[in-house]
């Protein structure tokens, strides 16, 4: 767990957090969590949710992580602080079908190589606007109290905009997550559980540490 202080509230972060269907976990728990990139080179997207328009942004988009390594976001795992966002709203007709892969948060505290790391934004990756950060301190950079409110409405459409930008803050994984860092899988009903539950079983000991729990908080 992270603890971050912002001015008289303390968010408690617990989980990193992302959103796949479940026709994906089977792959999921045999290979880990691997790129956008690398998942689709070896062709282990059986459903895509992701938005069409939005990667196509995203492909684009080069980090510069050291003066050895810049990378796309397409070569990284996104995760969300939390799920329960815009991204997941616009798939609201599809989450009966969804599951949240949560990893330890703390993960952020890891530090950086050029084989592996973790860093997070301010807003959805893919936007000009969004900036990148690294180390717990610079967490404060992040509107937890905005995203973990609920809701991204306003009166005002610029900054409803904004908030639909800052809600989809991320964590990016550098290259993949292993099987072994996968602590639970959160499930939005008692069908999609009893298919974990069942491919847990089918998968045997490499996956026994991981919780299944049927969660609807984590869904609209």
């Amino acid at each position: 767990m992270i603890i971050v202080n912002k001015g008289d509230k303390n968010f408690n972060l617990s989980y990193a957090q992302h959103i796949i269907h479940y026709k994906n976990l089977e792959s999921v728990l045999i290979n880990g969590l691997l790129s956008h990139n690398l998942a689709y080179k070896q062709g282990l997207i059986k459903e895509d949710i992701s938005m069409s328009e939005v990667q196509v942004r995203r492909e684009k988009k080069k980090l510069k992580v050291n003066d050895n390594l810049t990378v796309g976001i397409h070569d990284l795992v996104s995760f969300y602080f939390n799920t329960k966002n815009p991204m997941l709203y616009k798939r609201r007709n599809m989450q009966h079908e969804l599951v949240i892969i949560l990893i330890s948060i703390d993960i952020l505290l890891n530090k950086i190589t050029d084989s592996k790391f973790a860093i997070f934004t301010n807003g959805n990756a893919g936007s000009d606007s969004t900036e990148f950060f690294t180390g717990k301190n610079n967490l404060t950079n992040i509107d937890l109290e905005l995203i973990f409110s609920g809701s991204w409405n306003n009166e005002d459409m610029g900054i409803k905009k904004e908030n639909v930008r800052k809600m989809c803050s991320e964590i990016l994984v550098y290259p993949s997550v292993t099987v072994k860092e996968i602590q639970k899988i959160a499930c939005p009903n008692l069908t999609v559980y009893d298919y974990v539950t069942s491919l847990k079983a089918k998968l045997g000991n490499s996956v026994a540490h991981i919780a299944v729990e049927i969660q609807t908080g984590f869904f609209f």
